[in-house]
């Protein structure tokens, strides 16, 4: 099944949110980058890349017809992230070697 990118808001209140579309929100400019279901994802310009706040798709928002390219998080920020999500009671460290043992053998990427 292919999903359709906000479908809720777009029926709900028949606005067309797109992934790298501008936004300014209460004042503060940034960048959709998730759909959130009944909420809009948001990495806003003073933020790290890669962080994503939920927003209201009506509340205070603004939207911009320009499009950009969205800021990729830093590997090292990604990876963290990735490490936390597993929640598998390693150490950061562990989970590295690990991660390293698995690019040397089997050629996969972290």
């Amino acid at each position: 099944m292919i999903k359709k990118s906000f479908w809720y808001i777009k029926r709900e209140y028949g606005i067309n949110p797109e992934i790298g579309m501008r936004v300014e929100i209460n004042g503060r400019g940034g960048v959709i980058i998730e759909d959130c279901g009944p909420y809009i994802g948001v990495n806003f310009n003073d933020d790290k890349p890669g962080e994503c706040v939920s927003c209201h798709p009506i509340s205070g928002v603004t939207y911009f017809d320009e499009i950009v390219k969205i800021r990729k998080p830093k590997k090292s920020s990604s990876r963290f992230a990735d490490f936390i999500s597993s929640d598998i009671g390693w150490t950061f460290k562990e989970w590295l070697k690990y991660k390293e043992y698995r690019r040397k053998e089997f050629g996969e990427s972290y």
